[in-house]
């Protein structure tokens, strides 16, 4: 569902993906390119947060933290993955233009 959102946010002009695993084997490009971004969005998509862990243990500091969880409620349960996707990319399009 994360993978999902952050490619529809991506699709949408709302900002571009980072590499996870590029980061967690320590790439020092990926590092620098998430360095030098205006904003890092890590988004979450299960109560580990390893996408924020992994920020944290490469020493990306700053970014905000979104847990999809939270985002999802028990009304969004009977959706389809689609239709939850769409909600949660609706959401965060708002929150990010925004702020």
């Amino acid at each position: 569902m994360a993978d999902l959102t952050a490619r529809a946010l991506a699709m949408d002009g709302v900002g571009t993906m980072g590499c996870l695993a590029r980061l967690s084997a320590q790439d020092r490009n990926m590092k620098d390119e998430i360095r030098s971004a205006d904003r890092v969005v890590a988004i979450d998509g299960c109560p580990s947060e390893c996408v924020r862990k992994t920020l944290e243990a490469a020493g990306i500091d700053g970014f905000e933290h979104v847990r999809l969880m939270e985002l999802e409620s028990e009304q969004r349960a009977s959706a389809s993955l689609d239709q939850r996707v769409a909600m949660v990319v609706h959401h965060l399009t708002q929150r990010l233009r925004d702020e």
